[in-house]
């Protein structure tokens, strides 16, 4: 039978001939769900996979008014068809309050997870967040997962929900930026540490262990690198979420999609077999796949008299990718400790008991020792109290904001991605635990505080780093400080917490790596004929 929808208030002969098809529980398997999009357009409903059944429950509802409107009330044969229809929808609002009670379910057990996931690492959340596995999770799980949350609610209190959400006082949630920033973290420290794509999927980085990712987790930092061009990690990455996928029984990425990227990012790299035979294994899941198709065509045509000997694939051909200088190499060496050179002072090192024949230390003089001879590094143990520390963290906290670097050109000072950090300023007047420290400062190094800058407090996040760079200000940048101010001559730095991997203050020219100590202090010669970086 041909089922006519049209809101013609004239079409009741096809309107009652479809009431009777409902009736006989047949219309459902018959109307295309592009006329059910139709209907749900006229009268404003939502069209989406969660919402079919409201969709459903009023279609039939229409029915039974459409059918009311055919005069029913004078024909008992009529009359027992609209019992018929009411008893149809009581049925379907019994099955659309079971949806609606296992979607609620969903949401609980959502809750739950969020809950028992954020309870159990807020008691030891400076353990759990120094994997950066399990950080790049958290900011995913509250951006691209959220986003699938949203999508399955519906009712009258969904907008009003999701703006609280979303308000000022969920400010401190992330974004798409900065899952964006948590995944290059992530790339970085497998770049500068040689981390092994399988390992940092599996939630192991050093000694911490984490949660394992999914296809889709894998898929995402893949993505990410093949926007940035950076070959090397899309291949290992999309490998990666191959594996994952295999492994998953309920599937979390589009094996296609991984495949796709992977051609694109094969033949960039000359793997030209490699490409095809993956070409191939997509074709196989998708015939149709326009891309796909191409890409075939073209690799045929690329590798010409070479495809009767596919199975003879070489070997993987994936150099790491990017405009890295040699300094940059060193950098990254020295901070795994692959490049420490001989220091070549070692025998006149020493450590001592220092007062500098200043009265303040007189009584309570500062351990020194020193580090290395030229240009100096020096190191001052327990300079800084427990008490004086949780202080500083404490006034910082609220004002901690993106750190900045000079930008030469413009002379203005902006965010860069070669410092990933937070900071905040404070001079003597802000609190007197500042003026005290900055005193000892003076009293330890014999240096006047009067023309030196504020007192910097840096918070270092998930891959937070600052490539080389000078302290001082170079040649010909003479407007780079105040002129009152002058050059800088030396940076003193108080390291305030332990890390149990990574961290390291690199001098790349001298080939000497500082570990952080949450009890060490340090002051490093910044004079511009002898600066190191």
């Amino acid at each position: 039978m041909l089922i006519h929808l049209s809101s013609d208030s004239r079409s009741k002969g096809n309107s009652l001939s479809f009431g009777l098809l409902v009736l006989d529980h047949i219309c459902f398997t018959k109307v295309t769900s592009r006329r059910l999009a139709k209907f749900c357009r006229r009268f404003r409903i939502h069209w989406n996979k969660m919402n079919v059944d409201i969709c459903i429950l009023c279609w039939l509802v229409m029915q039974l008014f459409r059918l009311a409107g055919t005069e029913v009330f004078t024909s008992m044969n009529d009359l027992q068809k609209v019992l018929i229809a009411e008893q149809r929808v009581a049925q379907e609002l019994r099955e659309h309050i079971k949806t609606e009670e296992r979607r609620l379910q969903q949401l609980r057990r959502l809750a739950d997870e969020f809950e028992e996931h954020s309870n159990g690492a807020l008691d030891e959340y400076e353990e759990h967040l120094g994997n950066p596995v399990n950080a790049y999770l958290l900011l995913k799980k509250l951006t691209v997962d959220w986003q699938k949350v949203e999508n399955q609610l519906a009712g009258p209190n969904t907008t009003e929900f999701s703006q609280r959400i979303r308000g000022s006082e969920m400010e401190c949630l992330p974004d798409e930026d900065d899952l964006t920033g948590a995944i290059a973290a992530l790339l970085r420290l497998q770049d500068t540490y040689n981390i092994p794509t399988s390992a940092i999927a599996s939630g192991r980085i050093g000694e911490k262990r984490g949660n394992r990712m999914s296809a889709e987790d894998c898929f995402l930092i893949g993505r990410h690198a093949y926007l940035e061009g950076a070959w090397h990690h899309v291949v290992s990455w999309m490998l990666q979420a191959l594996e994952e996928y295999q492994r998953e029984d309920n599937k979390t990425a589009d094996k296609v999609d991984i495949l796709d990227h992977l051609v694109y990012t094969l033949v960039q790299q000359g793997n030209l077999k490699r490409a095809y035979n993956i070409t191939l294994e997509l074709l196989a899941a998708d015939p149709n796949h326009p891309r796909g198709i191409q890409n075939k065509m073209y690799l045929e045509d690329k590798l010409a008299n070479k495809l009767s000997d596919l199975e003879d694939i070489p070997p993987l051909n994936n150099p790491r990718t990017g405009d890295l200088q040699s300094e940059d190499l060193d950098y990254e060496a020295i901070c795994r400790g692959d490049k420490i050179m001989e220091n070549p002072y070692r025998h006149k090192l020493s450590c001592r008991y220092f007062h500098n024949n200043k009265p303040s230390l007189l009584l309570r003089p500062v351990k020194q020792e020193t580090v290395y001879l030229n240009p100096t590094l020096t190191y001052y143990h327990d300079f800084l109290s427990e008490y004086e520390m949780d202080v500083i963290k404490k006034l910082a906290g609220p004002n901690l904001k993106r750190a900045t670097v000079r930008n030469v050109a413009t002379h203005r000072y902006e965010p860069a991605r070669y410092r990933i950090s937070k900071s905040a300023w404070f001079d003597d007047t802000y609190d007197p635990m500042i003026e005290r420290v900055r005193k000892r400062i003076s009293d330890v190094t014999g240096l006047s505080l009067e023309n030196a800058e504020a007192l910097q407090v840096a918070n270092y996040g998930l891959g937070g780093y600052y490539a080389l760079h000078l302290d001082c200000a170079k040649k010909g940048d003479n407007d780079a400080f105040e002129e009152y101010r002058g050059n800088r001559i030396a940076t003193w730095i108080n390291y305030m917490s332990d890390v149990e991997a990574g961290g390291a203050t690199a001098f790349v020219r001298i080939g000497v790596r500082v570990p952080p100590n949450k009890f060490h202090q340090r002051i490093r010669n910044s004079n511009k004929k002898k600066a190191t970086i």
